[in-house]
Parts: structure tokens; sequence; C-alpha cells
């Protein structure tokens, strides 16, 4: 039961990181950018300042990191899917730049491995986590932020 309570954190944290980035740049009426290094599972959030390089600013939170989950796939709404490498994704005062699902999976060697399953939806600040495949939502110009999809 402890096991899979610190599963279940390890997502979680992740999730509301991504969910108060996003409902931060709304609230500020400014891009901020969510650096993931997908091989390792940590990400940093910064302000975007195109002046300074994203190496060189500041983190508005750093040092977060996937404990007990590895991205094992990242599928974008265009087809594309990403397995490794850094991904930058964009919260802007308009919600999610692009949509975005991240299959999770535990890093446990010789059990039956966990999974998790997280969407960001484009234009919203939404953030959906699973333990069922989430599909990515159709290509949509607007997504309404209030009404259940």
């Amino acid at each position: 039961m402890i096991r899979r309570a610190r599963l279940d954190e390890d997502v979680a944290r992740f999730a509301r990181t991504l969910r108060l980035t996003a409902q931060e740049a709304i609230v500020r009426g400014q891009e901020l950018i969510v650096q993931i290094d997908i091989t390792d599972g940590y990400y940093t959030v910064y302000e975007t300042d195109k002046k300074v390089a994203l190496e060189d600013r500041e983190p508005l939170i750093s040092g977060g990191s996937l404990d007990r989950y590895f991205i094992e796939k990242i599928e974008f709404e265009d087809g594309k899917l990403q397995f490794s490498g850094d991904l930058i994704l964009r919260a802007t005062p308009e919600g999610w730049s692009q949509s975005v699902a991240f299959n999770l999976k535990e890093g446990v060697y010789g059990a039956v491995p966990r999974k998790h399953f997280m969407r960001c939806d484009r234009l919203t600040a939404r953030v959906v986590s699973s333990k069922e495949p989430l599909e990515l939502l159709g290509s949509r110009t607007r997504v309404s932020m209030v009404s259940p999809l």
C-alpha cells in the first residue's frame, strides 16, 4: 500500500506542477515554459524572456522530477511521438499551446510495472491524469474551459 501511495503521489506532483504552471500563465497574462528532460524525468519551469537564453534564466520551479516513473512516450496532436531528449511545453495566457499526452511507466524492475497516463489540453489549463490510456482530443480551434468535454 505504501509503494502504491508513493507511486500515485509521484504522478500527482507532476500533474499538479503542470496544472499550476498553466494557471499561473493565465493569471500573469504571460507565457511560461516547462522544460522536461524526458530521459531523466526532471522538469523546470521558466518565465519567458526572449532576451535571455533558456539556460541562463532563473527558474520559477527547479529540481522537480519524476522519482518513481519515467516518461515512456509523448504523443503530440499532430501525430508525432517523442521518446527521449528535452520537451518544451508552453503555457500561454490562453492555456497550453498544444495538446500533449504522456505515457508514464513505473521505474521499478522485477515487478509488473504500473502505468499512468496524462494529457495537457490545448487552450486550457487542464491536465488529466488516469490509469487508463488517454486519447488526445481532436484538433480544435478552441476548447471550452468551463463546459465538460
